[in-house]
């Protein structure tokens, strides 16, 4: 496999270096590794001999782009994006590139253009690199293995939505690039790799202060029979950041209904109903906290507070007796500070002092703290 930055490249310097590698691998695959306007990334892959598809390593390294916050995964993010990613196949590449100059040890084209192709594409844009990509584009699948659960025939048709969103917005013409994207998440929004370019496109739009569509866009995805987790708390992000906590509160109620185990879900409900005062209908939620983290002595602080400020004075108690009990020494100041500055110091003083963890606290002064 051959990696290059396309917006460091010529069109005839691309052709070279695809002419020569034809040389060696006859079966040759090009593809783009984004839809990046500005910093087009190409990939060449080689074969000598059949061509053959590892879909089972193609799921292991989306499961890992999926597993990964700090990667813009957007169609990487599972397997059925690689197919919206594929550019054309051995034969289309060879009709294209004959009689090119070919690159090699006596004749090292590439080397000596380099400097030049990289000065003229800092001064233009990327038109012709996209130009070419465009008209490279193949509907002919040239592996017999298929990613994913999707037909390849519906897969190039959501490549061509892609395409003519990005081809629109590269037009500035952003009223057709919102209908290809609106069209985008209403026929593949399950799928995580355009949900994934959706919600991109989505926070485009409101970071240029066009909130009605990435909001509707947004929407769009919220409103799927399994919509992607991201999306709702985006959008309840959005709808707090306009003044409808309810409406965000309503929201993330939903996406944990269907998905129990989310902990950025309860986190944030429980939040939002604290901050309004809601501390009965934030209470199942941060006990669900605790239970997916039971060593967050954090979250035991604020189950207690929680109770406490329910008028729940046993059960307060009750859960700082564990929070202590249950210690098991890490992050021992930050968590003892966090613990007295919470207003639960009342019940320090209450805990059992026969437990061999906690000295007998002196009048008017605070107990102990159990690690030291």
């Amino acid at each position: 496999a051959q990696s290059f930055p396309g917006y460091q490249r010529s069109v005839e310097e691309l052709r070279s270096i695809t002419a020569s590698i034809l040389q060696v691998f006859p079966n040759l695959v090009l593809w783009r590794n984004d839809y990046d306007l500005k910093y087009p990334i190409l990939c060449l892959t080689g074969f000598r001999d059949e061509l053959w598809l590892d879909t089972e390593a193609v799921e292991r390294h989306a499961e890992k782009y999926r597993a990964s916050s700090g990667t813009p995964a957007k169609f990487l993010s599972d397997s059925s994006g690689l197919p919206l990613l594929f550019v054309c196949g051995p034969q289309v590449l060879a009709d294209w590139c004959e009689g090119a100059p070919l690159n090699t040890d006596n004749h090292p084209l590439i080397e000596f253009s380099t400097p030049k192709s990289l000065f003229e594409h800092k001064q233009q844009e990327m038109q012709p690199i996209h130009e070419l990509l465009g008209s490279l584009r193949s509907h002919s699948w040239p592996f017999s293995q298929e990613p994913g659960d999707k037909p390849i025939a519906e897969l190039f048709q959501i490549t061509d939505l892609v395409i003519a969103a990005q081809q629109s917005y590269r037009e500035n013409n952003f009223e057709r690039e919102f209908r290809k994207v609106r069209e985008l998440a209403q026929v593949a929004g399950d799928s995580p790799s355009v949900a994934g370019y959706v919600m991109f496109v989505a926070n485009r739009y409101m970071n240029r202060k066009m909130n009605e569509r990435g909001i509707e866009l947004l929407e769009l995805l919220a409103g799927l029979e399994e919509p992607p987790m991201g999306v709702q708390l985006i959008l309840a992000g959005e709808y707090i950041s306009m003044g409808h906590e309810s409406k965000a509160i309503q929201l993330l109620k939903y996406a944990a209904e269907r998905t129990s185990d989310s902990y950025r879900v309860h986190k944030s409900i429980v939040e939002l109903l604290e901050r309004r005062n809601e501390y009965a209908q934030a209470e199942p939620y941060l006990r669900k906290l605790v239970e997916m983290s039971p060593q967050d002595s954090f979250l035991r602080v604020d189950l207690a507070k929680n109770l406490h400020q329910q008028d729940k004075f046993k059960e307060a108690q009750a859960e700082v007796e564990t929070l202590i009990s249950d210690w098991d020494g890490a992050k021992k100041k930050e968590v003892w500070k966090y613990l007295r500055t919470s207003g639960l110091g009342r019940y320090i003083d209450r805990v059992d002092l026969v437990a061999p963890q906690v000295s007998t606290p002196r009048e008017g002064t605070a107990a102990t703290p159990p690690f030291e």
